[in-house]
């Protein structure tokens, strides 16, 4: 995750330019359109948050602007709907959370929460031991937590992973065989949805209007407040 400096600095002048270059803005799969709006919605938000995802990355980095209502989601094509998923979750739990919790203890089983209830938001399978291998290089409290909820991978990583040195050997190769798995299990309707990009890789299709507007304004069903406590 980036700190609200490092933001500022990428968003403004030639870093916006740049980013906008080698990682162009494409339609936003609507699979996580629908899951932000459902997990906004039981949380009873204001306001749907703005969905940036950008293709050509090699790996994932992403991040949540509580200022701009939006998160950015800079997508490795080979990752699938359900790895998408779960960085997608993590980057909600980011904003519906103080600044203080950033990767705290409470946030981490916020972030294991949202994906016991909601998985991958569709046809794609996406469990807490998933997310917990995607996640665990993070902090250390990632694995606590996740070993204090039962994850049984977590309890013998604990001996593994020392706060300040690099993570495992091994690891990173067990994320990504992790990440092909998934992608290799994207249901058919993710499947149809997306079409070649610009760079070869996959891309959504364009969203419907109504898709489009529900991410313009505040929901009609809650008093309009925005994400004032939110964290990037």
């Amino acid at each position: 995750m980036r700190d609200s400096a490092e933001l500022d600095g990428l968003e403004g002048g030639v870093g916006q330019a740049m980013a906008d270059i080698f990682f162009p803005l494409l339609p936003t799969p609507g699979w996580a359109q629908a899951l932000s709006h459902r997990v906004l919605d039981d949380a009873e938000y204001s306001y749907h948050c703005r969905i940036e995802w950008r293709w050509g990355d090699p790996r994932p980095r992403s991040w949540a602007d509580h200022r701009r209502r939006r998160i950015v989601i800079r997508a490795a094509a080979d990752r699938g709907h359900a790895a998408h998923a779960s960085t997608l979750l993590h980057e909600i739990a980011h904003l519906m959370l103080p600044p203080a919790e950033h990767h705290s203890r409470r946030f981490w089983r916020h972030f294991y929460g949202l994906v016991s209830r909601y998985g991958a938001g569709g046809g794609c399978a996406l469990t807490v031991d998933d997310a917990y291998l995607l996640s665990r290089h993070y902090k250390v409290t990632a694995i606590k937590v996740a070993a204090e909820l039962g994850v049984r991978a977590a309890r013998s990583n604990l001996a593994l992973r020392v706060p300040g040195e690099p993570q495992p050997r091994g690891w990173l190769d067990e994320s990504r065989a992790l990440e092909r798995r998934l992608h290799g299990q994207t249901c058919e309707a993710c499947i149809r949805e997306w079409r070649p990009g610009p760079t070869g890789a996959a891309a959504p299709s364009t969203p419907t209007p109504s898709s489009t507007a529900a991410l313009a304004g505040p929901h009609r069903n809650h008093p309009s407040r925005g994400y004032a406590t939110a964290v990037v």
